[in-house]
């Protein structure tokens, strides 16, 4: 007999993950009377919003791309800078009112998926006593995602253990924020390693907080940093009717460098440095439809306004080149340029989790699925954002 037979649990579908497409999925079962259990890790609602967002973290997209449902607006206008607590809390207060904490599970890891003659047997084990029970379904939806943990500069290479100052994540880390959004920064000399949407927001709260001077450091963009307050335009012209798709990125080309890139003084931070032979598409959408490691060997997209206004106001410098060492007060460029520095923040991304060890028995990871299966009204709540997908048993 099965040892572990007594804690064995039987529903409809289950749901591993609770963050935004974990919600959204129990919410649509509860509204079909389709009987669910929600698996997370953590100890309440949040996925990423919880696990790597600092407090000043935001959005990256105009608040309605981003709203699951009518009734939970996250901001007031469609330009909202909405801030990770604001999605959080909106979340759970979605959560709560369509009853799912009464089917949450939380503090709970997915050990296997077994396949089964009628559905699926998922192992879960409790992460503060180790209990292990066995819970049963015929669907099983995945919404995990697809962000992992932080890469840290010692896996990307880079020995910081000379320098005398902090080094600091630039996401949340072992739930704490990012020290440039906790801390007074007067007078310091602050370093970012990286340019995605963590650095971003790393270098907005860094100066927020007094700090003497920012420099971002970044390898050449794949991507671009695009500014929020014109998103929607952008956006607009992308769809655009009847304009060739060349046509409408080489005049966004033009006037990101024109009244952007330009006046702030980095046009070298534009994908080929701003060249007229570079390619232009601007990824702005989410994540392109490649396999794992090409679109982990890619700049991340974000949307940001800061990087223009605090560049145009001398404030921030930014340096396209590797970083050869660290010393004990300064960061070493790859062109031998010595950068002071009292602060360093490591803003190197995000590991993806493309083949969760979970479904390691079942043969199946995000690779095999679609790209872009969005779920809901919300093109920016999908597959290639937040890995969801599910299974039926045959």
């Amino acid at each position: 007999m099965d040892p572990f037979q007594v804690f064995v649990d039987e529903v409809e579908v289950a749901i591993i993950g609770g963050g935004t497409c974990g919600v959204i999925c129990a919410a649509r079962c509860a509204e079909l009377g389709i009987s669910y259990k929600i698996i997370d890790r953590q100890i309440t609602f949040g996925g990423v919003w919880l696990n790597y967002a600092n407090d000043h973290s935001s959005l990256q997209c105009p608040e309605i791309m981003y709203r699951w449902d009518p009734k939970y607006p996250l901001g007031k206008g469609p330009l909202d800078r909405i801030k990770g607590s604001t999605i959080l809390q909106r979340m759970r207060e979605y959560a709560r009112d369509h009853h799912m904490f009464d089917n949450a599970r939380f503090g709970t890891e997915v050990e296997t998926v077994k396949e089964n003659e009628d559905g699926y047997t998922l192992v879960l084990k409790g992460l503060e006593y180790g209990t292990t029970r066995h819970l049963h379904c015929k669907y099983l939806m995945v919404t995990h995602g697809i962000l992992a943990h932080q890469f840290t500069p010692e896996e990307r290479g880079l020995d910081v253990s000379r320098f005398r100052g902090p080094v600091s994540m630039a996401g949340k880390h072992n739930g704490v924020d990012c020290v440039v959004g906790t801390q007074d920064l007067t007078g310091k000399e602050v370093i970012v390693l990286g340019s995605g949407a963590f650095a971003c927001e790393a270098m907005d709260a860094a100066i927020a907080n007094n700090a003497k001077h920012v420099t971002m450091v970044c390898r050449d963009r794949k991507r671009w940093v695009l500014p929020f307050s014109r998103e929607m335009t952008l956006g607009a012209l992308a769809q655009a009717p009847l304009l060739p798709w060349r046509w409408k990125m080489d005049i966004t080309h033009w006037w990101l460098k024109r009244y952007f890139y330009g006046p702030a003084g980095i046009v070298h931070m534009m994908p080929g440095g701003g060249n007229k032979a570079a390619p232009r598409d601007n990824d702005y959408a989410g994540a392109p439809s490649h396999s794992p490691p090409q679109l982990e060997a890619q700049c991340t997209w974000q949307s940001n306004d800061a990087i223009f206004q605090q560049a145009r106001a001398g404030r921030l410098t930014c340096k396209v080149d590797s970083v050869a060492a660290v010393e004990e007060q300064h960061v070493v460029l790859g062109n031998g340029e010595r950068l002071r520095a009292d602060l360093i923040v490591a803003a190197y991304g995000l590991k993806y989790q493309a083949e969760p060890a979970f479904l390691k028995e079942l043969g199946i990871g995000f690779k095999d699925l679609h790209n872009f299966a969005f779920l809901g009204p919300s093109g920016r709540i999908g597959t290639a954002q937040d890995g969801i997908y599910a299974m039926q048993a045959a």
